[in-house]
């Protein structure tokens, strides 16, 4: 059983990541395996049941990753590789 609590701390702030895999699109964002994005931020949506993770492209668009209470949180880093801290 995942550690709810620790959600918020699995991707470090200001580090970039490579996407694994391409994601379904969520709202205006998706995310293409491949893509290399700056991670910003991590907020809870109580209403929504998601941890949404906020990142910035190279080129300086802002995304965010929502990612569901109920997903394995080994499942988010199956999704972004860390290639720089």
């Amino acid at each position: 059983m995942d550690d709810w609590s620790k959600r918020a701390t699995l991707l470090k702030p200001d580090s970039v990541y490579r996407v694994r895999h391409d994601t379904k699109p969520q709202g205006k964002n998706s995310f293409k395996m491949g893509e290399c994005v700056k991670f910003l931020s991590c907020g809870h949506s109580r209403y929504d049941g998601c941890y949404v993770y906020a990142f910035a492209t190279l080129s300086g668009v802002k995304k965010s990753f929502w990612f569901n209470d109920d997903s394995p949180s080994s499942r988010l880093l199956e999704t972004f590789e860390l290639i720089k801290a």
